[in-house]
């Protein structure tokens, strides 16, 4: 029964990442990754190498363990615009299709910040870009026709 229980979360587990990892590839503007945000992704990836680590019997579990990382990778690597929609690490929903999204609301300062809404005008998702991928951000936007409420935020 144990070995069955380790085969399911080991299927759902290499699904799952296959899938990031498949959005991952088609994301073509990705985001901007703060230090935090980092710091925290980079602490959980040694969280799951210790208790991999420390606590695998077999080989399956250290492959488990190999496939939870990459899976942790993947999710902060897959955010950001690609041609077909945005993809985002909320709410389970990872892919939203141009045709989801209603407005956007973009606030200009030392960082590029774009709020997403659905189409019943409820926040999906906040993307940070930097300024040098302002440009591309807007042009995907405009090319598919998203209405933009554009905000300038300067710093005193």
């Amino acid at each position: 029964m144990k070995h069955f229980f380790s085969l399911i979360v080991g299927c759902l587990l290499c699904s799952l990442t296959f899938h990031e990892l498949k959005l991952s590839m088609n994301t073509t503007i990705r985001t901007y990754c703060s230090k935090w945000k980092l710091l925290s992704t980079l602490s959980g990836i040694l969280c799951i190498g210790i208790i991999t680590c420390l606590f695998s019997k077999n080989f399956f579990h250290y492959f488990l363990g190999l496939f939870g990382i990459v899976f942790v990778v993947s999710d902060i690597w897959k955010e950001g615009i690609s041609k077909k929609g945005i993809t985002v690490c909320v709410r389970g929903k990872s892919f939203y299709d141009w045709h989801e999204i209603d407005h956007v609301d973009l606030i200009v300062s030392d960082f590029l910040k774009v709020t997403f809404y659905d189409l019943n005008n409820q926040a999906i998702t906040n993307h940070t870009y930097t300024i040098e991928k302002c440009e591309k951000v807007m042009s995907m936007i405009e090319k598919n026709t998203i209405r933009v409420n554009l905000h300038s935020k300067m710093n005193s």
